[in-house]
């Protein structure tokens, strides 16, 4: 089956683009073709969708020399094979200085399609290149602004391949002196020289490993990180390693411990009983002790079946409780008066007062 090949000829003579052409199809290939013979025919059929050029040497009105110089101009990334009857060897690697994929000459034009598959595989890899290499430079440049550090580390040694700025930034060492260093140089707790290895083996096993630890500056200051560690094998292996700092959440999670800490204090030691459901599920989440002593009951029987609150409801009371509780709960306009029947028999008065809390 034919390819098809858009092709621009630069050629004065008739005869010689027609055996071009013969030889195209004769290689297999479909020719969309152009021909053309001055510079202003050349640059108004130069665009960017042809595959390949192909261009005598030397033509009254024209050049190949000039035309790769104008198609240089241009940007565009085309293909060019000079086809000339007579050429030197002085000329034919000059031109290729120039910018010419291939130079023929007409009396051999058996090899014009090996050429041309030649160079349509140069240009589609340098293509692929290009993108690759775009592609890299887009991951580059994100990994680089990440608010993560990035890591490249020989698994063997522990030694820095390569980091990002963020990395640079956070622990204040230039990259070259990162580049000097190992992982255990930094790492204060998770991790040593001695116990590397073992780390190592233990990623290279399940393929990733996120531990916690804490990150040595170059002042001598620390903080928490969180380190996603990951196994790599490309031209070699290597371990990738996303690190965050930890700093803003350890903070948030000793404030919010601090502050359960201030209301179990609180809630411990007053007279009252506390309780806290959530509305959703109808879930006890957290009963004060004071409950023991004035229902008479243990917290941890209320835990395990809540409903004995209900069965400790005066009878002549339960009905109205339990639909004050199901609607007036969740809207803050609880606020009641019953009696409980303890477990020895005795009654108690209670006010029972409740109001939501919203996205807690």
């Amino acid at each position: 089956m034919s390819t098809s090949l858009r092709v621009l000829i630069l050629e004065d003579n008739p005869l010689d683009a027609e055996l071009v052409l013969r030889e195209l199809r004769r290689a297999g290939f479909n020719p969309d073709w152009q021909q053309v013979q001055t510079e202003h025919d050349f640059l108004d059929r130069l665009q960017p969708e042809l595959d390949i050029i192909l261009s005598d040497y030397d033509m009254p009105e024209f050049s190949g020399p000039r035309a790769l110089e104008l198609l240089k101009h241009s940007g565009m990334d085309i293909p060019f094979i000079i086809i000339s009857g007579t050429i030197g060897e002085d000329v034919a690697v000059n031109v290729m200085k120039l910018g010419a994929t291939d130079y023929l000459l007409k009396d051999r034009l058996i090899r014009l399609g090996p050429s041309i598959k030649q160079a349509l595989e140069q240009k589609r890899l340098q293509t692929e290149r290009r993108r690759i290499e775009m592609s890299l430079n887009l991951f580059r440049t994100l990994v680089e602004h990440s608010s993560d550090g990035f890591e490249v580390i020989d698994p063997e040694t522990g030694r820095f391949l390569d980091v990002n700025e963020t990395t640079c930034l956070r622990l204040g060492y230039q990259r070259e002196e990162l580049l000097s260093m190992c992982v255990p140089d930094i790492e204060t707790v998770a991790l040593d020289f001695s116990t590397w290895s073992k780390h190592v083996d233990e990623v290279r096993r399940t393929g990733f490993k996120i531990l916690e630890g804490r990150h040595r500056r170059k002042d001598g200051t620390t903080f928490p990180v969180e380190v996603n560690a990951r196994y790599v094998k490309l031209d070699r292996d290597y371990l990738i390693a996303a690190v965050r700092d930890n700093t803003e959440r350890k903070q948030a999670e000793e404030a919010l411990r601090m502050s359960e800490e201030r209301f179990r204090q609180l809630a411990e030691n007053i007279q009252e009983v506390f309780w806290v459901i959530d509305t959703a599920s109808n879930q006890l989440l957290y009963i004060s002790p004071a409950y023991a002593i004035v229902w008479g009951r243990s917290c941890e029987s209320l835990y395990a079946s809540p409903q004995t609150w209900r069965e400790a409801l005066h009878p002549e009371d339960r009905e109205r409780i339990l639909e004050a509780a199901s609607t007036k709960q969740i809207d803050g306009t609880y606020d009641e008066e019953y009696r409980i029947l303890r477990p020895d028999g005795s009654l108690r008065w209670i006010r029972d007062r409740a109001f939501p809390v919203k996205d807690a």
